[in-house]
């Protein structure tokens, strides 16, 4: 196949592909979900009273209620108290909080808890990385004394879930004039989907 028969192929395939995945995760998660709640409902219901889809509209409905029950006042912190009670049972709580961060990501929680981007020099190393100021000190950690010479910083990794949290000198960190957002962006997808203003110039360097 031509050069010019591959370009036009492959550009199928990079708008393609993350089609099919998504309706196939989609697919996924609607079927398991269905097939779970299935088994709950024939505990309680005939099972000719059952019809494919009543599981999943069960569980929008009662999410959407649970969302609805977050805004009186007391509702909510009978929730948050539930909430606290999960993160402190033994692990249980790790589970649960790992989890509940992972849907922050999704509903864009997780962009109000990341501090200020930064840029942090890595000591040893002669690389730099897009991080976010945390921690102004590490009082908080148990035996240490408050430093005023080291802060927290968070280093999210590329088209992943999950990063690194550094102890780092404070003359390593350099703020950046960004927003969360737009930093959050360029570290997830390694700058490639992060419009800087600058061009998109990707040509490797001479050498």
């Amino acid at each position: 196949m031509s050069t010019h028969m591959m370009r036009p192929f492959l550009k199928g395939l990079d708008v393609v592909i993350p089609i099919v995945l998504i309706v196939y995760i989609l697919y996924w998660l609607v079927a398991g979900l269905e097939a779970i709640v299935k088994c709950v409902f024939e505990v309680f219901l005939p099972r000719d009273y059952y019809f494919p889809g009543l599981g999943t509209a069960a569980v929008v409905v009662v999410v959407f209620l649970v969302g609805l029950l977050m805004y009186p006042w007391a509702t909510r912190r009978v929730i948050q108290a539930m909430e606290a009670l999960f993160r402190r049972l033994p692990v249980v709580g790790t589970v649960y909080s790992t989890i509940h961060d992972v849907m922050d990501l999704f509903d864009g929680g997780i962009k109000r808890k990341l501090g200020r981007p930064v840029l942090v020099d890595i000591p040893h190393l002669e690389m730099k990385a897009v991080g976010f100021l945390m921690q102004q000190d590490i009082s908080d950690l148990q035996g240490q004394t408050p430093d005023e010479d080291v802060v927290v910083v968070y280093l999210q990794m590329s088209y992943q879930l999950g990063g690194y949290a550094l102890i780092i000198p404070k003359d390593r960190v350099q703020p950046l004039e960004m927003s969360v957002e737009s930093a959050l962006q360029w570290v997830l997808t390694a700058g490639i989907s992060c419009d800087t203003g600058h061009g998109r110039n990707r040509d490797y360097p001479p050498g």
